[in-house]
């Protein structure tokens, strides 16, 4: 086998019907940090991933009470009506919170 195949952590996230497998490698090169959402868009990577909740002002006050900052301000994007909310993990990925108008 290969050596970065041996190195490989593996995580299973699963409820219901939703399932997520997390890779991690070995050796993660640290993100580039944005103190402004528009200012991530023209770099090249993963930009983020998003998770839905039920109510968006209830996931970002449990945040802010386990001093997790937001990146920004809420907002709504009318097109889809979803109100939604960005931050970083603790290795600089972006997470985008969605939830109903």
């Amino acid at each position: 086998m290969h050596d970065g195949i041996l190195s490989l952590q593996l995580a299973y996230l699963s409820r219901g019907s939703a399932k997520i497998e997390v890779l991690a490698g070995a050796g993660p090169a640290p993100q580039e940090r944005f103190a402004q959402l528009d200012k991530s868009f023209g770099v090249e990577r993963l930009h983020h991933f998003c998770l839905a909740v039920d109510d968006l002002d209830a996931a970002i006050a449990e945040l802010a009470e386990r001093d997790v900052p937001l990146l920004g301000e809420p907002f709504v994007v009318e097109e889809i009506g979803r109100r939604l909310a960005f931050l970083e993990d603790n290795a600089g990925n972006l997470i985008e919170l969605s939830a109903p108008r």
